[in-house]
Order: structure tokens, then C-alpha cells, then sequence
């Protein structure tokens, strides 16, 4: 009896490890499997089914860290909603996007994705692959194929969405990530608004629009300012030395510090006069002077370096003048109003001197529009009744509009 009972174990034991080495064997070729690379992550020490879009980030050496940024988005996802929805704002090379992926690869969600909100054709192209990534099984990927053939727009649009929702709301909770949105029209259909069709999320929007906040799909807007002076100096520090602001000198650090006073507090500006300083070898006092007289050459030099050295395509004048093409593009007044603001003091300029040049209604259009590009600060005790700019916005649209009016020539706007 007892030699029967040993025998049953033995079989039991072998049955077991066999199971046990098919079962090692079906997951390690899974995870072998190419189409498969990317859809786990280690959390606690656990391989974790997830699936990740691509979030680039600058080197370590180029990256600031912006913990208490960090922290104001991790408090807005606090509460009670099923579906939190987090709008970082500010205007271009603020670093909205990189602060937005930041925050995403620092979570052990089942899905993380970004889709670019740039247009509505752009957000149904990331929905696409979104849809492909989180496909499971074949019939799955033919219901995709057949999608994809379909000619007409709304119709793929609404298939396409309705796919995303049915496997997210499988897969809470999950991260979406909205960059760079424009027009939030653009994206209506594809926002998730309901926990009952999307199931539990979160989103985070970048935008330079700062009157999203009142849009009623916002559960919190974040202002992502200007850089504090002792951020810039810990940037600059950063690429200047490679990541070790050991090797900068007492000296150094001085001549940087009043460097700094002369570039837009943002971390694309930095990065771009940094970049710009260690492929030159100019002294800082040379860029300062570039600075102060923008013109052709120097603005070709700064594209090259930044299309050499960094991700954005943008520089800073890029970002304003095109900015203001597209403000002027939507009102002929605007573009004499605008060149008159940018004869001003850039602070606290009263808006009762900009009604008697137009009139209440253009300002207010104006405003609203300077606003949606994160062209307008708000100052500490600032009346509602003034407004103020950039002081390197004002600098770069005069600049823009010299050129674009041929101001040298045609005195009598001025």
C-alpha cells in the first residue's frame, strides 16, 4: 500500500513539473515574440502585461527635474472621478510634453499612450495604432485590417474609437496622454468623457490654450510657467558640463547667472543658447549681443543647432512668429494691434489704451486669442484691466513684424 502510494506521488510530481515546463516554454516564446515586445513592464519585481507608446526624453545630462510639478499633477489625479482629466498649459518650449511623459513612465499602468493632438487626422492616425497595439488576437487584427480599407473618414473615425473604448474599458486604468492641442473640437469624439464607455482612466492634456480651463472636460489646469532662476542656472549647469556641474567654476557660474537674465525662462531656450554656446565656443557676452540684435544669420545658426542638437524643431521665434501669423490670420486689425503692443511696455499695458486705438471688441478678440498661445502672463496683484506679455514675445514680435511689414522701409506705420 505504501509502495502504491509512493508510485501515485511520483507520477503526480512528474505530471506537474512536465506542466510546469510547457507552461515556462509557451511564456518565454511569447515573450520572445516580437510582436510582443514592449506590452510587459516590471512592477515589484513582476513582469506586469502593459502596453507603452514610445515617450522619448532628452539624455539625463539635457533632462530638468521638476518634482514639484510632478506632485501638482499627482494631486489633481486625486478624487473621486472614474475619468481624471489633467491640462498642463503654457506656452511653446515650456516643456509641457517632456513633463507629460515624465510623469507617464513613472507609472505602472496597464496601458500608457500618446496620442498627438495636433489635428483631428493626427488623432485618429494615434488611435490607429493604439487600437493595433492593443489587439490580441487575429480576428481582432482583421477587424483592424477591415477598418484601415475603409474610405470614408467619419465612418473609420467611429470605428476605429469605438474599438479603443471596448479594449480600454478591459484594460483600467489606464494613461492617455493628449499633446499639443490646438482645437479641442478636433478631439471631441475621441475624448474620454464616460467611465461607462471608457472605463477608469486618466488624461493628461498639453496645450498652449490657456482658456481650456473653462472647458467643462478639464478636471484641473496646471500653469507651467516660467523656470525659477536656480532651475535655469541647474539646466545650463547640466549641459554645459555633460551632467557633472562639478566641473563648472566659481567663475563660470557667475558669468552664467548674468547670461541667464538675457534668455526666456523656459527650458528650450536654454537648451538652445547652451547648445548654441558649447558647438560656437563664443563668449557669453557675444551671444547676449546676438541676442539683443536678432537677425537672418543668427536665427539660421540657431535653427542648425537646434536641428543638430535637439528633438524640438521649433526655436523660440519660430514658436512666436508663427503663433502670430496664425492670431493675425483671424482678424485684419490684429495686425496693427499687435505691432503697437509690441512698441509698449510689455507690463501691465492698459487695456483702455488699446480700446481707443481699435475698439473693445477687437481688444477682447484679441486677448482671447493671445490667451489660447500662452501669450499673455499674470502677474502677482496684476489688474484685470491690464495685461501683460513676454518681454521676449514683445522683442521677437517687433522683430516679426519689422520683417513681415518691411518696417525699415515703410515708416509710416511706426
Amino acid at each position: 500500500m505504501a509502495g502504491l502510494l509512493t508510485l501515485k506521488r511520483k507520477k503526480i510530481w512528474t505530471l506537474a513539473s512536465i506542466f510546469c515546463i510547457l507552461s515556462l516554454g509557451r511564456v518565454l516564446s511569447f515573450l520572445l515574440d516580437s510582436s510582443n515586445v514592449g506590452k510587459f513592464k516590471e512592477r515589484n519585481g513582476l513582469l506586469v502585461a502593459s502596453i507603452y507608446s514610445d515617450l522619448p526624453l532628452p539624455q539625463q545630462s539635457m533632462l530638468l527635474e521638476r518634482p514639484e510639478l510632478i506632485k501638482d499633477i499627482n494631486e489633481a489625479f486625486q478624487g473621486a472621478q472614474e475619468i481624471k482629466t489633467v491640462a498642463l498649459v503654457g506656452i511653446g518650449g515650456s516643456g509641457k510634453t517632456t513633463l507629460a511623459r515624465q510623469y507617464a513612465l513613472s507609472q505602472t499602468l496597464r496601458i500608457v499612450w500618446e496620442i498627438n493632438a495636433e489635428t483631428k487626422e493626427s488623432v485618429i492616425h494615434s488611435f490607429e495604432k493604439l487600437a493595433y497595439a492593443l489587439s490580441q488576437t487575429e480576428e481582432e487584427r482583421k477587424i483592424l485590417r477591415e477598418i484601415h480599407q475603409i474610405q470614408n473618414f467619419q465612418e473609420k473615425e467611429e470605428k476605429i474609437i469605438l474599438f479603443v473604448k471596448n479594449k480600454l474599458k478591459n484594460h483600467s486604468p489606464w494613461l492617455l496622454i493628449f499633446d499639443n492641442v490646438e482645437c479641442f473640437s478636433d478631439l471631441k469624439q475621441a475624448f474620454p468623457s464616460h467611465s461607462l464607455s471608457w472605463g477608469k482612466g486618466y488624461v493628461i492634456v498639453t496645450t498652449r490654450d490657456s482658456n481650456i480651463q473653462n472647458n467643462t472636460h478639464i478636471t484641473h489646469a496646471i500653469s507651467i510657467g516660467e523656470l525659477k532662476s536656480t532651475e535655469k542656472l541647474t539646466l545650463f549647469e547640466k549641459i554645459m558640463t555633460a551632467g557633472n556641474p562639478s566641473h563648472f567654476t566659481t567663475d563660470q557660474q557667475g558669468q552664467a547667472e548674468d547670461l541667464l537674465t538675457h534668455i526666456p525662462s523656459f527650458p528650450l531656450d536654454i537648451s538652445i543658447a547652451t547648445n548654441y554656446l558649447k558647438a560656437t565656443h563664443q563668449p557669453f557676452e557675444s551671444y547676449i549681443n546676438k541676442l539683443s540684435n536678432y537677425n537672418k544669420d543668427f536665427l539660421e545658426a540657431e535653427e542648425n543647432t537646434l536641428r543638430d542638437s535637439l528633438d524640438s524643431p521649433n526655436t523660440r521665434y519660430s514658436i512666436i512668429s508663427a503663433s502670430l501669423k496664425k492670431i493675425i490670420d483671424k482678424h485684419p486689425d490684429f495686425s496693427e494691434l499687435l505691432l503697437f503692443v509690441s512698441l509698449l511696455d510689455s507690463q501691465d499695458i492698459p487695456r483702455s489704451v488699446l480700446n481707443k486705438y481699435k475698439n473693445e471688441a477687437i481688444v477682447d478678440n484679441l486677448i482671447y486669442h493671445l490667451k489660447k498661445y500662452s501669450l499673455i502672463i499674470t502677474s502677482p496683484g496684476q489688474k484685470e484691466e491690464n495685461l501683460s506679455i513676454h518681454r521676449s514675445t514683445q522683442r521677437l514680435s517687433l522683430a516679426y513684424f519689422t520683417k513681415m511689414l518691411n518696417l525699415e522701409k515703410n515708416k509710416d506705420y511706426l
